[in-house]
């Protein structure tokens, strides 16, 4: 095995805790169904949360897997800092019990916006970081566009928390994502 699997082995520890935080939480909306006020919005920033992190494994593994890799503390630190916030983002998307009178995912959603977006961008800021100093400021043209957009998008929803902007935004995040990533081979 090398250094480069084991790296991708915390990750996916990392990632994969998200990921059973997210599917408990919606195991038990699920369960309660009929206590939940269900909201577009607040499932498709779930969903959006969930592929990033399938997403994110398919990079890691394009870029570490058989490898051998010896960055510094430091630099390995940064690697985390792209999955931490992604884990917080993914804890926070969905909540985590009923109560008696139920709950809304609307308002949980708005709850915890700020929080989830800000998260997020923090993790796509940290891509974009590793893309510029390993290729150069002009790494950021061409295919990492839709990453400078979403991110951008992003941005605005941190600091603008109207549900006509998120309703428009978080659909077209989303939209970008999925034209940048699903065709994308996972492990090539």
């Amino acid at each position: 095995m090398l250094s480069g699997d084991f790296a991708i082995g915390l990750l996916t520890i990392i990632t994969g805790l998200a990921i059973a935080d997210m599917v408990i939480s919606l195991h038990i909306l699920l369960t309660n169904w009929t206590r939940v006020r269900w909201d577009w919005l607040a499932m498709l920033a779930a969903l959006f949360i969930f592929l990033l992190i399938v997403g994110i494994w398919g990079l890691n593994f394009r870029a570490m897997a058989n490898q051998t890799i010896n960055p510094p503390l430091w630099g390995f630190a940064l690697q985390l800092a792209q999955v931490i916030p992604m884990y917080l983002a993914a804890r926070a998307s969905l909540p985590d019990a009923v109560g008696r009178n139920g709950v809304s995912l609307a308002s949980h959603y708005e709850k915890v916006c700020r929080y989830v977006w800000a998260s997020l961008a923090l993790t796509y800021a940290n891509y974009l970081g590793f893309a510029v100093a390993d290729e150069g400021v002009v790494a950021i043209i061409g295919p990492y566009v839709p990453v400078v957009a979403q991110l951008l998008m992003m941005l605005v929803l941190v600091t603008i928390r109207n549900r006509r902007v998120h309703a428009l935004l978080v659909p077209v995040v989303f939209a970008l994502f999925c034209y940048d990533h699903v065709n994308v081979p996972m492990f090539a």
